[in-house]
């Protein structure tokens, strides 16, 4: 997202993005960026909170939970 692209060191530029990623349906973006999120900032509880909420509607669908851990590993590393 342009935000990220712009700000790529902001935990709140991250976090704003999740927001608009999950109201476009695009989960996978989302967990990326709440992962983004936390790894500017480690202690950001809302990230942690709402990256915590997105996994528990994942689960319900386990090809989008497989296709998440997967974007995760690869962002981790």
């Amino acid at each position: 997202m342009r935000c990220l692209e712009l700000n790529p060191h902001s935990d709140d530029a991250a976090f704003n993005c999740t927001s608009v990623l999950e109201q476009l349906g695009d989960y996978d973006g989302a967990a990326q960026a709440y992962v983004q999120c936390l790894q500017i900032n480690p202690s950001h509880g809302e990230a942690l909170r709402h990256l915590n909420m997105l996994m528990d509607k994942l689960r319900g669908d386990s090809r989008a939970l497989i296709r998440h851990m997967s974007a995760w590993r690869r962002s981790t590393v």
